[in-house]
């Protein structure tokens, strides 16, 4: 349950941060999620939510090609469709087994 706290923290965090800096999608190669190859070679297709700080605006999302996670980078176990996962050769490790949250090392 902390663990699952602390990811919604973290999305909430970084819509947040999304919606300061006004980022956008529209440089962005979408993709499609049930297409194994609909992004490039070290890219996977995630859901980016972009909300305002006005709440009366509705909520925009997507799906767009990101880059895999390299060595060191924060990795989710279960990201849910939100952040890729490590590149190939790499795996997602945390100090707790019951962790969501770890990095990216190598296998």
């Amino acid at each position: 349950m902390e663990n699952y706290l602390l990811f919604i923290i973290w999305i909430v965090l970084q819509l947040f941060l999304l919606d300061v800096h006004g980022r956008t999608s529209h440089n962005k190669v979408q993709c499609d999620p049930t297409v194994n190859n609909s992004c490039p070679k070290g890219y996977c297709c995630v859901k980016e939510v972009y909300v305002s700080m006005d709440v009366t605006k509705p909520a925009n999302g997507f799906t767009v090609c990101h880059r895999r996670l390299q060595k060191d980078e924060f990795c989710l176990h279960k990201a849910e469709g939100f952040l890729c996962q490590c590149d190939e050769g790499l795996t997602c490790v945390s100090q707790d087994v019951e962790n969501n949250f770890g990095h990216c090392q190598h296998k």
